[in-house]
């Protein structure tokens, strides 16, 4: 038998375990997926047209599922094709800190594993914690994204959370707050009594349940609720002006009757927003726990009444009530008004969607609060705009922005249906609630002068003072008062201590003050160890000298003397509460002029650091005696602004305790990922480097991602782009459908059908578990996966594999002369590459996938290979000769069109080739330019 002339890895059925590994690393060496390397190595000309997309960022809160790997396919097929039609590609990867969601997770996790919430931590040391968690999830994302074989540009790699994204954030924020858009106000919001936090619209999930539907008698009329325990403060019955039921009363009308807790007025309101259709027609509100119900009380200038606190408590409102929490209130509150004869009727079975926040998972309780807010109706003159339809200087609102950035045609989604849900979403939209009361995220940009409470937005800080008590002592423990008394930590405090110096020890510590008293000077030894920073000493940082109380109980000394019931008195040889505030904040003050420059930490004692603040802050003594007393080694922070404030001269300001809405910050993903704001002014387009991107790549070409996130994500980064810039962030929106099992179900844990990707990729290739998930999924629609379906695709780059080894055994001369039949042939294939080229153009992957799909597998292998065998067999030289380059031909223009989605087999048999027309497949010049 004669040897095979083809390379002898031909030998043995493709193995994907084997080849995909070799592949990445020669993709790795080459560097090919950063254009600037392309253009240095002459694959791509300085002058070519520029290609972007930006990676949608996957979140760092676990690992990638399918449609995240759907989405990886998509788009890096377009960017393999742009790359090999000669296009200045780029393909920008990154990650989302996914603020609410990674934060839910790290909670959940302490909870299990060590019984504590982020309180017992504190904040900067559960932010430490988040961090880690978020680097695992981020490196586990960045090898998965790797193992789909997406050709992104690691060298440019941005993080939502990252210095680069913060400066953007802090810019477009003020850019907004001076526009007048982002301004503090109260409105209604969603509220997750779980977490402590506002979710945005977009992130609630409605979740079906049966609860009893309660009718109840609301003086002559009948009114429905599901959720008797919130109507205590019900006293405006709503109905529809047009109702002709209810002709003869009146709007403003007032009525005498019976409710929850006795005897009420209520007033008649004529709204359109009653719904006369629905049940009889007649509703009561309360505008404090219902954006509908609120948004009737604006219209009318109604009282607006909270009844449920952010716990969910009962307020006093509820009389007896007050104090519960509403699940448990309500079933009394339904035998109460049974007992007073108000009930008509109760549907046992009502089913309805309750909503719960997506990331967290509690049930949501509207309220009225005070947040940061961007104002979509309000006008602005925009100072540059390249939006058709906008001109420069016009007035307009961001709503007008998103509106027309998409009816002009400045950008097309596909598929074109998506536009009308687009567009009825902008209709529908409120004022956006950016604020949230957790400690992930982009801290808001506001600080508030600590003297006369000005605020200062995207201030500089010059330094950072933190203000730390001292550990645990056994007279704390015993409840004694110290004062002066010289009493060394306890194990517990030293514990105490330890962790406040790791709390610190990256906050870039200067110096360290402390009182000279041993509780104090220990904590500060301890933090010392942690930071590396120097100690001082200074005894009027010491605590309130408490002369004859020293040694007695809390209690005893209050008791006997009173020590706080004044600020200019005290009995018992006590120092006074002015004498010590005098005494502390004048060392205060000399330490500050002396390293004002520095971050600097003061350990003291509760007592000097609460009336230190009072004077800092400018608070009462009313306020200042009721303030919850510092937990030991507690730590507080004041920055020290480089601008002191515009209207006092203060610089001691705080900031903003709440973070943005993660969607503040992904909003500028298109354009703070290319270099806004660091190099908005000095890109130059065409010149080679990171520096020069935004010249270079902005708008982006598409943004490709689910249809799911059109409203999270999407409509946020038109916002933002057509403010920030005048520009829209992308020219197509390709929207891919939902992963479903083969059945067509939602994969969920609960249903066990969840299809993993990396495990498809580790049992069939990479190769396969791309091409099954876009073959058959046209944009928008959803596709039915299965693990039958991936491996059917394995078969096929086995073929592939096949393929290569045949024609590479019966290989001939490059300058072989081509009959006619089989100049023909080429042709034929070249015809396929134009059709395949024009289905990518206009993103109908799934039909250009299958056109070479079929034209590889049916019409190559089946039947011109399977011709070509007789003559290879039997035919005169020039024959085979003429058959043998028609089959490398093919073989390369096939391989070439079947890259962008089966990198991996097709890359692996081109490095085998003996006549290619580049080192790398990926960028190899595509058939047709």
């Amino acid at each position: 038998m004669e040897p095979s002339k083809a390379p002898e890895s031909f030998l043995k059925p493709y193995n994907s375990t084997e080849q995909e590994p070799k592949i990445l690393a020669l993709w790795d060496e080459s560097g090919y997926a950063n254009p600037d390397v392309c253009i240095e190595k002459g694959v791509t000309t300085k002058d070519a047209t520029a290609y972007s997309i930006v990676l949608p960022p996957p979140n760092v809160t676990g690992t990638l599922h399918m449609g995240h790997a759907a989405m990886l396919a998509i788009q890096d097929i377009l960017i393999r094709y742009h790359r090999m039609r000669g296009d200045k590609t780029l393909w920008l990867p990154g990650t989302d800190h996914a603020a609410i969601a990674t934060q839910s997770v790290v909670e959940k996790n302490l909870l299990k594993t060590e019984k504590k919430s982020r309180h017992d931590l504190g904040r900067e040391e559960f932010l430490k914690r988040v961090e880690k968690f978020a680097q695992e999830s981020h490196d586990t994302i960045v090898n998965q994204v790797r193992a789909m074989g997406s050709s992104v540009d690691w060298t440019r790699e941005a993080y939502t959370l990252d210095a680069e994204r913060n400066l953007a954030v802090r810019t477009a924020f003020k850019m907004m707050h001076d526009a007048g858009l982002i301004y503090r106000g109260s409105r209604i919001v969603n509220w997750d009594p779980k977490m402590q936090t506002t979710v945005s619209d977009e992130e609630i999930e409605y979740v079906e349940q049966k609860d009893p539907f309660y009718y109840f008698k609301y003086g002559p009329f009948t009114i429905g609720t599901v959720r008797p325990e919130t109507k205590f403060g019900d006293k405006y019955v709503v109905m529809h002006p047009d109702d002709a039921r209810y002709k003869k009363y009146k709007h403003g009308e007032k009525l005498e009757l019976e409710w929850i807790n006795g005897p009420i007025t209520a007033t008649v309101i004529k709204d359109e927003a009653a719904e006369m259709e629905t049940g009889s027609g007649v509703m009561t509100i309360t505008p404090a726990h219902s954006g509908i119900d609120f948004e009737i009380a604006q219209r009318h200038g109604l009282d607006v009444e909270q009844i449920i606190d952010e716990r969910g408590i009962l307020l006093p409102i509820a009389g007896e009530f007050a104090g519960e929490h509403i699940k448990k209130a309500r079933p009394a509150v339904v035998e109460k008004l049974k007992a007073k004869g108000l009930i008509v009727k109760v549907d046992e079975n009502y089913v309805h969607n309750v909503a719960t926040n997506s990331r967290g998972g509690g049930t949501i309780e509207p309220q009225i609060k005070e947040q940061w807010f961007v104002a979509v109706d309000k006008e602005f003159a925009i100072p540059h705009s390249e939006i058709p339809g906008i001109p420069t200087g016009s007035k307009t609102t961001l709503k007008k922005l998103m509106q027309t950035s998409v009816e002009s045609g400045a950008i097309k989604i596909m598929p074109e249906r998506f536009e009308k849900v687009y567009y009825n979403w902008i209709d529908n939209l409120r004022p956006w609630c950016i604020s949230r009361q957790i400690w992930y995220g982009h801290r808001i940009p506001v600080w508030y002068c600590l003297n006369c409470k000005h605020t200062a937005v995207n201030a500089e800080v010059k330094s950072t003072w933190f203000f730390v008590r001292h550990g645990e002592t056994d007279a704390n423990k015993k409840r004694v008062v110290q004062g002066h008394t010289d009493i060394p930590l306890n194990e517990e405090g030293k514990v105490q201590a330890r962790l406040a110096g790791e709390r610190l020890k990256n906050q870039d510590i200067g110096l360290i003050i402390s009182s000279d008293l041993g509780r104090c000077k220990e904590t500060a030894s301890i933090i010392s160890e942690a930071t590396g920073a120097e100690t001082i000493f200074d005894a009027d940082l010491r605590e309130r000298f408490f002369g004859e109380a020293e040694g007695l109980t809390y209690e005893e000394s209050r008791e006997r003397f009173n020590p706080f019931g004044s600020y200019d008195k005290a009995e018992g040889n006590i120092e006074t509460l002015r004498d010590l505030e005098e005494r502390v904040y004048k060392a205060f003050a000399n330490h500050k002029k002396n390293h004002g420059h520095k971050n600097v930490v003061i350990v003291s004692h509760g007592g000097s650091i609460r009336w230190l603040m009072r004077r800092i802050k400018n608070m009462t003594f009313e306020e200042t005696n009721s303030h919850p007393p510092m937990s030991n080694a507690e730590v507080l922070s004041l920055d020290v602004l480089k601008s002191p404030c515009e209207k006092c001269g203060n610089d001691l300001f705080e900031q903003d305790p709440d973070t943005l809405d993660t969607w503040f910050s992904s909003g500028l993903w298109t354009f703070s990922t290319l270099g806004w704001p660091y190099f908005a002014q000095s890109a130059t387009k065409g010149r080679p480097g990171s520096e020069n991107d935004f010249a270079n790549y902005h708008p982006t070409d598409v943004l490709e991602t689910g249809y799911d996130i059109l409203f999270f994500w999407i409509a946020r980064m038109i916002l933002m782009t057509g403010f920030c810039l005048g520009q829209v962030p992308f020219r197509n929106v390709y929207l891919h459908g939902l992963v479903r099992d083969g059945q067509g179900r939602k994969m969920s844990k609960s249903l066990g059908n969840i299809i993993d990707p990396l495990t498809m990729v580790e049992k069939y290739g990479a190769d396969a578990a791309r091409l099954s998930l876009i073959i058959g999924a046209a944009p928008g629609n959803d596709v039915k996966l299965s693990e039958d379906r991936v491996r059917g695709y394995k078969h096929f780059a086995n073929k592939v594999w096949n393929i290569a080894r045949f024609v590479l055994e019966n290989s001939a001369g490059a300058d072989t002369e081509l009959n006619a039949e089989d100049s023909k042939l080429i042709a034929e294939a070249h015809a396929i590459a134009k059709e395949v080229s024009e289905y990518i153009d206009t993103f109908r992957l799934d039909l250009a996938a299958d056109a070479v799909y079929h034209f590889v597998w049916h019409r190559f292998a089946d039947e011109i290979i399977e011709a070509s065998k007789p003559v290879l067999k039997e035919g005169d030289a020039a024959a085979r000769a003429s058959k043998q380059k028609m089959l490398y031909e093919i073989l390369v223009i096939s391989l070439k069109l079947l890259h962008p989605f089966m990198p991996f087999v097709t890359e692996a048999i081109w490095q085998q080739l003996p006549q290619k027309d580049s080192e790398l497949l990926m960028v190899s010049k595509w058939p047709i330019i």
